[in-house]
């Protein structure tokens, strides 16, 4: 009885002892196997935007469960459409993070980029605290602003990988993700879910997508005026090259020529991405009828710019896909005198044309996550003006921020701007006056622009002019460098035309030609400003050229 009591107390011994060592000792955790699921494969469609300066990529609805899609940036045209809190680029899987008591890892083997994620899927503050390394991002705990499926950020690395594939070549990869209990597992530590996690699922997807389309949007930073009188009939200005006044459906308008792109395919079929217009102005938006505003892809058929909003997203009744732009490279857009009225009548009347509208590009996923929405701007632009006393200038040439590169020396020509200056009213002007602004320095009483290097350490001076010709034929030079004083421009060569204010009265449109000029070769611009020691290599500057029209005695 004595021994088997003594057995007895041992086993109770024992099992006090396991019970402390479930309660209170430590798990020890072990490296796992890797479950594969079935391959995948897909297309991506990548958009070089020159417009606004970023990339898009999606490889659209027939990516599942793991897809890729979304902007390399937030730029100022998604802010104008709405799309701000948008999320970027991101390479997601099908697998919820939204359980708080789970931590994930996810990484890429094989990737073709040596860092192919800049970070957890997030919009701003509030997110996870993971750890990213030249594979993946690891520790990944759910948090407000971040995605509900586990996903990382495109790395720009990996955005400058798309650009740079032709189309119809493709690359393969491996995606891992995996989960483990989130109490035993730290990811800053240097600790991993596949080999050190608690409870972990190590899961792995062979991937192998092929570039479908590379579609690239051209910055042309071409500028027309439109007149628009108080009954919306709009008169294109001088020198337009990008609208003109048309009839679409019975419809009197104008029809402007507004993105150009250049669009590469593998001759696959495409309908993963709409493409539509949207209107920026929420008042205008609602107040127009479907066919006020129209866009095209040859200027002679048309969609309505249409949309119906479901649950504060605007969804497009019409669009155009990638198919249908394979014949084209143009996209036009049709305002009908309706529109510019409906303008006018809500204060709308003096505005860019990029503050109006821009366009979209949808892309719809399959793995639960609903869609991605990216806005780029036109190439060209429209200032859209009332009919009244007014004055404008645009380059020549129609670009919004025209450039000039140049030599130093003493044979060098001129950095030559050229401009038209246009002004309207029920009378001709009776001063018109122009300066130049931009960094400058008063050197001996002559104002002077000056230019610097791109560190800022080397500053040189370049003297600058204003040229036109006058009305009795002669060419008049004014010395106006870079410091914003005022000039008379009233005796230049004026041409004179017919024209209409915004009340239909009868008035006069004046335009005449002035040339800015940066000169090259004066000896002052070969020595750095304040030493007499020459310097080598790049100088910049940028500025603006700005006028101003007075009437007087007008009723």
């Amino acid at each position: 009885m004595l021994v088997l009591f003594w057995k007895v107390k041992i086993m109770k011994v024992n099992h006090l002892l396991l019970v402390f060592a479930l309660l209170g000792g430590p798990l020890s955790a072990m490296a796992i196997g890797v479950t594969p699921l079935s391959p995948q494969s897909g297309e991506i469609v990548f958009v070089e935007n020159n417009i606004d300066g970023d990339y898009f990529v999606s490889t659209g609805p027939g990516s599942n469960p793991v897809y890729i899609s979304g902007p390399s940036r937030i730029s100022d045209a998604m802010v104008a459409a709405g799309n701000g809190s948008a999320f970027r680029g991101i390479i997601s899987t099908n697998q919820p993070i939204v359980d708080s008591s789970y931590v994930f890892d996810l990484w890429l083997d094989n990737a073709p980029v040596a860092s192919p994620f800049a970070g957890p899927a997030c919009l701003s503050s509030g997110c996870s605290t993971a750890v990213t390394d030249g594979k993946g991002v690891y520790g990944i705990v759910y948090g407000r602003n971040q995605a509900v499926l586990l996903s990382g950020l495109i790395s720009d690395d990996f955005y400058q990988y798309f650009r740079q594939m032709t189309t119809g070549s493709h690359f393969s990869m491996t995606l891992n993700g995996c989960r483990a209990y989130r109490p035993f597992y730290d990811a800053s530590s240097g600790e991993r879910c596949k080999d050190e996690g608690v409870g972990a699922v190590w899961q792995a997807t062979e991937l192998t997508f092929t570039k479908g389309a590379h579609l690239r949007l051209n910055k042309t930073g071409y500028t027309d005026e439109v007149f628009i009188n108080s009954d919306g009939v709009p008169t294109p200005g001088d020198g337009n090259t990008n609208c003109r006044v048309q009839i679409v459906g019975g419809r009197s308008g104008l029809a402007c020529k507004m993105v150009s792109y250049n669009l590469q395919t593998n001759g696959a079929n495409s309908t993963s991405l709409q493409l539509y217009p949207s209107l920026l102005h929420w008042t205008l938006k609602y107040e127009i009828a479907s066919d006020d505003m129209q866009f095209s892809l040859n200027g002679s058929s048309w969609l309505p710019a249409s949309i119906t909003t479901t649950s504060s997203m605007d969804i497009p009744t019409d669009y155009y896909t990638l198919d249908d732009m394979k014949s084209s490279g143009s996209i036009y857009v049709f305002l009908s005198n309706d529109f510019f009225k409906k303008m006018v009548a809500i204060g709308l009347s003096d505005i860019n044309s990029q503050d109006l509208f821009n366009f979209t590009i949808k892309s719809e996923t399959s793995n639960g996550s609903g869609m991605m929405i990216y806005n780029f701007s036109t190439s060209n632009s429209l200032t859209i003006k009332p009919r009244e006393f007014g004055i404008s200038i645009t380059s020549d040439d129609y670009s919004e921020s025209p450039t000039r590169e140049g030599y130093v020396g003493s044979d060098k020509p001129s950095l030559d701007f050229d401009y038209l200056v246009a002004t309207t009213g029920k009378t001709a002007a009776d001063e018109v006056q122009i300066k130049v602004t931009g960094p400058s320095r008063t050197i001996n009483g002559r104002a002077y622009c000056i230019f610097s290097s791109q560190d800022t350490q080397d500053k040189v001076p370049f003297p600058a002019i204003l040229s036109f010709t006058t009305r009795n034929g002669s060419k008049k030079t004014v010395d106006s460098g870079c410091d914003g004083r005022w000039h008379d421009m009233t005796d230049a060569l004026w041409a004179s035309s017919a024209w209409t204010d915004i009340s239909g009265e009868p008035g006069v449109m004046n335009t005449a030609t002035v040339k800015l000029s940066i000169l090259m070769n004066e000896i002052i611009s070969m020595r750095i400003l304040g030493s007499l020691s020459g310097w080598y290599g790049e100088v910049s500057a940028s500025g603006e050229v700005h006028v101003q029209a007075i009437w007087r005695d007008v009723q």
